[in-house]
């Protein structure tokens, strides 16, 4: 027969790697680059990937939005350079604190002199929220776009 003590440690022994082990889990699933979209492997499922993009230059824009929603996309022609496209991304999410809900749109200019990679060369993000969008996460989010 065994002893509470001698009970408590062997529950201990067992949870605690199973702890432990899940918390590692989060870490790694947190700081995985592997779910941010690439132009790079835009693939053929064109909607799908510009609402992926536009949910993450939204929570690099405002990390605290909640529950964003996609509204769509517009593909044109940029008229200043041949092989440049614009694609606008239009957006909501709501404040996290107020629920209230804020428009948003990001502008970005790509280049499409390769049919299947392109380049992301700016984000210009714009939205109806009084707290400015965080430039440095948006610049950092371009770079993984294109890696």
């Amino acid at each position: 027969m065994m002893t509470s003590g001698f009970g408590k440690w062997m529950t201990a022994l067992v949870v605690a790697p199973l702890y432990i082990g899940l918390l590692c889990l989060c870490v790694f699933a947190t700081g995985d680059d592997s779910a941010i979209p690439t132009f790079k492997k835009r693939g053929d499922a064109e909607r799908r990937f510009y609402e992926e993009v536009a949910l993450v230059v939204m929570k690099a824009a405002h990390p605290t939005g909640v529950e964003p929603t996609f509204g769509g996309f517009e593909l044109t022609d940029d008229g200043e350079k041949k092989d440049r496209k614009v694609l606008v991304l239009k957006m909501q999410y709501k404040g996290k604190i107020t629920r209230k809900v804020y428009d948003a749109e990001a502008r970005l200019k790509v280049d499409t002199r390769k049919s299947d990679t392109w380049e992301l060369l700016s984000i210009d993000y714009k939205d109806n929220n009084n707290i400015s969008a965080n430039r440095a996460k948006i610049d950092e989010i371009l770079k993984k776009l294109n890696r």
